[in-house]
C-alpha cells in the first residue's frame, strides 16, 4: 500500500511540477518578449532580495514541520504532529512580521545604497507584505508532504501559479508604458496576490485533513520547541546567510559589469537573460527528480529512525544514476540546440548562448539539487549549511576579483567552479553517511558517450533534411530522448526493475 502512496504522489508532484515549470517558461517567454531584460534583470535582483526576506520564515521550519509530523505520526501520536504545525506557524508568522517591518521601512535605503537603483523601492514595499504568506506556505506544504498527501499542494500550487500568470499579465499590460519602476511593481503583485491564494487554499485543506487523524493528547512531550530549533535553525541559519551572500553577489553584478564595456542597461539585461530565462529553461526538465526528492525526506526519515541502512544506500545509488542519466541527456540537448531555443522562445540570442554554454553543467546542477534534499532528509542540515556558505562566500570573493576584469565571461566560470564545488561536496557527504560506495565513472561515461553520439547523429541528419527552425527543435529533442534511452536500455545500463528499487 506503501508503495501505491509513494507512485501516486510521485506521480501527481512530477506532473504538477512540469506544469508548472512549462507554465513558467511560458510566461517568461511572454516576459522577455513584453517588458524586456532590462525589467526582468531589475526583477531578479529583487527576487534576491524577497528570498533573503523569506528565508527565516521558510526554509527550516518547513523542513522541522516535513521531519517532525512524518515521525509522530509513525508512531502514532497525530496530537504531537498537529502540535508541530501550530508551533511551525507560530515561528512563521512572528519572524515573518520582524522582516516586513525590517523590509518595508528600509525599502528607500536598500533599493539606493545596495541595489543601487531607486526603481526597487515600491516593489520592494511591496513583497514585505508577501513574506507571510510564503511561510504559511511552507509550513502546510510540509504538512502534506509528511503525510504523503501531494494532492492538496500540488493543487495550491498549480492555482498560485495561474493566479500569478493572470494577475501579472493583466496588471502589466496596463503599467509597462509607464517605465521599469511600475513593471517591476506589478510583477511582484501577481506573485504576492498569488502566494496569498495559495496560502488560503492550504490553510483550507490543511484544517480538513487534521480532523482526520484525531489529534487526541496522549503523554506529555515537552521537547518539540528543540526538534523545531534543531532542525530549523542550521537550515536557516545556512538559507539566511547563503541568500544574504547571494543577494550582496546578485546586486553587485550589473554594477560590476558597467566597470567593463558594457552599459547599466545592458548589464541588468545579461543578469536578467542568464538569471530570469535560461536557468529556467535549463532546470525545466528536472521536474521529476525534483518530486522524487521531494519525497524522500519523510521516506528517508523513517528509514533511518528504523536504521534501515541498507535500504537508504541501495535506493541512493539508484538516484545517482536516474540523475545522471537525466542529466546528461538534457546537458547534451540543451548543447546542440541551445542557441536556436534562446532565438526561438524569446527572440534573443543572449539568452541562446547562455543556455548553450551553460548546458554542461546541467546533469551537476541536477544531482547537486537532488542531493541537497537527501542529506536533509537524512537530518545532515548541519553540512548543508556549512557548503552553502562557504560556496556563497567564494563565489561572492571571485565575482569581485573576474568579473570587473573578464566581464560576462568571467561570471559565467564562477558559475561553473561553484557548482562543480558544491555537487561534489553534496555528494561525498550524502555517499558517506550512508555508506554507499559508487563508480561514478560507470555512471557518467557511458551515458555520456551515448547521449553526445545520438545528439551528434540526430544533428547531423536533421541539418541534411530541414533548416533550424522550430520543427528542427522538436524533432532533435524527441528523437534524442528516444533514441538515448532505447540504447541504454538495450545495453542494459538501464533496467526495467530500476524505479521498482526505488519505491522498495
Amino acid at each position: 500500500m506503501k508503495k501505491v502512496v509513494f507512485i501516486k504522489n510521485a506521480v501527481v508532484l512530477t506532473v504538477t511540477t512540469l506544469i508548472l515549470r512549462f507554465a513558467g517558461v511560458i510566461f517568461k517567454v511572454w516576459l522577455g518578449r513584453t517588458v524586456g531584460s532590462e525589467s526582468i534583470g531589475l526583477y531578479q535582483i529583487i527576487l534576491s532580495v524577497y528570498a533573503l526576506a523569506s528565508a527565516f520564515a521558510t526554509s527550516g521550519i518547513s523542513t522541522a514541520v516535513v521531519s517532525i509530523v512524518a515521525k509522530e505520526i509513525a508512531v502514532n501520536n497525530p496530537f504531537f504532529a498537529k502540535k508541530a504545525v501550530i508551533k511551525g506557524v507560530f515561528y512563521t508568522i512572528l519572524l515573518s512580521f520582524c522582516t516586513f517591518v525590517l523590509l518595508f521601512w528600509g525599502a528607500n535605503f536598500i533599493a539606493l545604497k545596495f541595489i543601487g537603483d531607486t526603481r526597487a523601492a515600491l516593489a520592494l514595499k511591496i513583497i514585505a507584505v508577501g513574506v507571510v504568506f510564503v511561510g504559511l506556505c511552507s509550513c502546510f506544504r510540509g504538512y502534506f508532504i509528511a503525510r504523503r498527501k501531494a494532492g492538496a499542494s500540488s493543487f495550491s500550487q498549480i492555482a498560485e501559479q495561474t493566479a500569478r500568470i493572470l494577475l501579472s499579465v493583466f496588471l502589466i499590460t496596463r503599467f509597462y508604458n509607464r517605465g521599469v519602476t511600475f513593471t517591476v511593481a506589478a510583477m511582484v503583485v501577481g506573485d504576492i496576490g498569488a502566494e496569498a491564494l495559495s496560502a488560503l487554499i492550504l490553510w483550507i485543506c490543511y484544517k480538513k485533513d487534521v480532523k482526520k487523524l484525531n489529534p487526541v493528547k496522549l503523554g506529555t512531550k515537552n521537547n518539540l520547541n528543540r526538534q523545531i530549533l534543531n532542525i530549523a535553525l542550521p537550515i536557516t541559519a545556512g538559507r539566511y546567510l547563503s541568500s544574504s551572500l547571494r543577494t550582496v553577489e546578485n546586486a553587485a553584478v550589473p554594477r560590476l559589469l558597467t566597470l567593463g564595456a558594457l552599459s547599466s542597461s545592458a548589464s541588468l539585461s545579461f543578469f536578467g537573460a542568464i538569471k530570469g530565462m535560461a536557468l529556467p529553461l535549463l532546470l525545466f526538465p528536472s521536474s521529476f527528480l525534483g518530486a522524487v526528492s521531494l519525497l524522500l525526506i519523510p521516506e528517508l526519515s523513517e528509514l533511518k529512525a528504523k536504521k534501515q541502512g541498507k535500504s537508504i544506500s541501495r535506493a541512493i545509488t539508484l538516484i545517482f544514476k536516474i540523475t545522471a542519466v537525466f542529466g546528461i541527456i538534457f546537458g547534451c540537448i540543451f548543447w546542440f540546440c541551445g542557441q536556436n531555443l534562446g532565438i526561438l522562445l524569446y527572440n534573443d540570442s543572449s539568452v541562446g548562448f547562455c543556455v548553450k554554454i551553460l548546458a554542461p553543467l546541467v546533469p551537476l546542477m541536477y544531482l547537486d539539487s537532488i542531493c541537497d534534499g537527501l542529506l536533509k532528509g537524512l537530518d545532515c542540515q548541519k553540512s548543508t549549511f556549512y557548503y552553502s556558505v562557504f560556496d556563497s562566500l567564494l563565489r561572492l570573493v571571485l565575482v569581485f576579483l573576474f568579473v570587473p576584469k573578464y566581464s560576462v565571461y568571467g561570471f559565467i566560470f564562477i558559475m561553473y567552479l561553484s557548482n562543480i564545488l558544491t555537487t561534489v561536496l553534496n555528494a561525498k557527504k550524502l555517499l558517506t553517511v550512508t555508506k554507499t560506495k559508487l563508480n561514478i565513472l560507470k555512471f557518467v561515461v557511458w551515458p555520456l558517450v551515448v547521449g553526445l553520439g545520438v545528439c551528434s547523429g540526430i544533428n547531423l541528419i536533421l541539418n541534411k533534411i530541414t533548416p533550424q527552425n522550430t520543427i528542427w527543435v522538436v524533432l532533435l529533442i524527441v528523437f534524442s530522448v528516444v533514441f538515448y534511452f532505447l540504447i541504454l536500455l538495450a545495453t542494459g545500463f538501464i533496467k526495467k526493475d530500476n524505479l521498482k528499487n526505488i519505491i522498495r
